[in-house]
């Protein structure tokens, strides 16, 4: 029988092992695409900011 005495020991039971690896998985999932969409969102900003820059400074697309 599995208790609180024998996890401190180390020795938990399989459900608690596989549930805590698929904690740390998703955790690993979360981190990778939040990564990933704070890549795109600073590549579309860079991207909007030469749009806007090009659009002031260039004399062929500033109509005003």
């Amino acid at each position: 029988m599995y208790t609180y005495a024998n996890s401190i020991n180390g020795s938990t039971h399989p459900w608690v092992k596989d549930a805590m690896n698929r904690v740390s998985t998703n955790g690993l999932f979360v981190a990778f695409f939040f990564k990933i969409g704070v890549m795109i969102k600073n590549i579309f900003n860079f991207y909007i900011t030469l749009l806007i820059l090009d659009f002031s400074f260039n004399p062929k697309l500033n109509h005003s």
